[in-house]
């Protein structure tokens, strides 16, 4: 996929002579853009739709954000707090609901193919371009799990793809206004999610590392970035200071840190090893089956040859940015600095894996384009239907999904009695956050702090406290309560545990109920 002519000056990495992409679109390119943008539109609308239709019940990302937007704070435990502060501004405008979860959640993922075109436009056509972005649909954790219960992982992808249209613009052309767009989104993208720490600093070594990109960063401009990232990233920071290990106890424990290894070094290497594989495997073999199929050889006679001028610039400092990526994960693995390893980790380091790869190629024929477009067509289409079928699935069936829980009909029946603006207190966050979602009255909290600490809350200015569990054991409710009960200097044994048995949304008949359990204390 070659780019077309440009009448500007060479910037940085682009060599005297070469022509780049031109700065006013002719009237095709603006139609194929205005085409895609309006597909991209349609196709997230939809979704957002679809979201609100299959179930008023929430995964467990969704219900922490409920939880966590009740109030507005510097830091939330393990995750920063972008995400939140953005879902609690929609919430403001749209309510709080499933409508406004899904329509934040769109919104980035809309924005994470859009920055993706528009850093492809600046070395392809617009209708390579889109291709390019909306073959992301070929990466399984961004069409499907980042639809399906992912929120922080969302944002930073979105942020990282807006880090990665900067820095192909400024390669285009190096403005200041561009170098503070870098670091308005490289600060962002820390507030979204700490692993874009790792983001930058890689993207920053890709850059020094070669001749023709180096000078980005050798600008006095380039000092804009860092001073802009600091402005951002301040208030949270001083934050973070007084709460490091809350904030980053989670996230190591998730990775198998610190954690006592019986097997010793060689077999934790195996392990990390094994489950780096998985994930990059999971993550990008989709993507490279379906591009060999239909591109054929030239996909790796491009990669064997890259373009000149400005694609090939940008095609080596990609290579050489997933280079650094997989020899960073290794190192981490060598250093059992990690046994674990999820593919959505992965989102914000290879979400441009098709640029690399279809950036490579040389111009594809009319039926090449053809067939690249009806795969994503088609994997759209899955996608969409498997989403819009998968709360029926699993109701129908012995597994019914966090989606099937009845939690309006438990939310009615603590009206009934009078409760639904009480204190709540949930056993879990998918629970607590669906009743705050169909009680806005209540204000809801987990029996464990994201710190792990135990919440023992008691009645106090006539307001009652409402114990609340989805376990199968009421004695664990009875447990919980009667523990609150003794730090608040009180005889255990008080109130009296009530079950609800609701069926699950889409449930078939004769399946197990859902057996919800509460217990108020006046």
């Amino acid at each position: 996929m070659q780019s077309q002519p440009h009448h500007a000056g060479p910037g940085p990495g682009m060599p005297a002579g070469h022509q780049a992409p031109p700065a006013g679109p002719t009237a095709s390119a603006a139609a194929a853009t205005r085409i895609f943008l309006l597909g991209l539109l349609a196709y997230f609308a939809l979704h957002t739709i679809l979201r609100v239709l299959v179930s008023d019940a929430v995964e467990r990302d969704e219900a922490e954000q409920l939880l966590w937007t009740q109030q507005l704070a510097l830091g939330y435990g393990t995750q920063p707090p972008l995400y939140t502060w953005l879902q609690w501004g929609v919430f403001q405008v749209a309510g709080v609901s499933v409508a406004g979860l899904a329509l934040l959640k769109n919104l980035l993922l809309a924005g994470t193919y859009a920055f993706s075109f528009l850093a492809a436009r600046t070395v392809l056509p617009p209708a390579n371009a889109a291709l390019c972005a909306a073959s992301m649909l070929l990466l399984p954790q961004i069409s499907w799990e980042s639809q399906r219960d992912l929120t922080h992982s969302v944002l930073v992808t979105s942020l990282a793809a807006c880090m990665l249209w900067q820095v192909l613009a400024l390669l285009q052309r190096p403005t200041p206004a561009r170098y503070v767009l870098l670091g308005l989104a490289t600060g962002a993208a820390l507030l979204a999610k700490y692993s874009a720490a790792a983001c930058a600093a890689l993207w920053l070594v890709a850059l020094l590392a070669h001749r023709d990109t180096r000078s980005l960063v050798l600008r006095p401009a380039f000092l804009l970035v860092p001073l802009v990232v600091v402005a951002v990233l301040l208030p949270h920071g001083l934050w973070l200071l007084d709460h490091w290990a809350d904030a980053t106890g989670g996230t190591l424990a998730k990775m198998g840190a610190g954690t006592s290894n019986p097997l010793g070094w060689a077999e934790g290497v195996g392990l990390g090893l094994a489950s780096l594989g998985q994930a990059l495997l999971g993550f990008s073999a989709l993507l490279v089956v379906v591009l060999a199929l239909v591109c054929g050889r030239a996909l790796w006679a491009g990669l064997r040859q890259p373009p000149a001028g400005p694609a090939g610039t940008v095609h080596r400092l990609l290579r050489r940015l997933v280079l650094l990526t997989l020899a960073l994960l290794v190192l981490m693995v060598l250093a059992g600095a990690s046994t674990t390893f999820r593919d959505r980790w992965l989102q914000p380091f290879l979400f441009m894996l098709p640029l690399l790869l279809l950036g490579a190629l040389p111009q594809p024929g009319a039926a090449v384009l053809r067939r690249l477009g009806l795969a994503m067509a088609l994997m759209a289409t899955l996608v969409t239907v498997l989403l819009g079928l998968r709360v029926w699935h699993h109701g129908q069936g012995d597994d019914p999904d966090e989606l099937n829980m009845p939690v309006r009909a438990f939310a009615q029946a603590l009206a009934v009695q009078g409760l639904g603006a009480a204190r709540l207190v949930a056993d879990d966050a998918v629970l607590g956050g669906g009743l705050r979602l169909h009680l806005p009255q209540a204000h809801v909290q987990l029996t464990h702090d994201r710190a792990g600490h135990a919440a023992l809350p008691w009645p106090d200015a006539g307001r009652p406290v409402v114990w609340v569990s989805q376990q199968a054991d009421p004695a664990h409710l009875r447990q919980a309560v009667d523990q609150a009960a003794l730090a608040a200097g009180r005889p255990p044994g008080a109130g009296q545990v009530q079950t609800v048995l609701v069926p699950y949304l889409h449930a078939k008949p004769g399946s197990a109920p859902a057996q919800l359990h509460w217990l108020a204390l006046r």
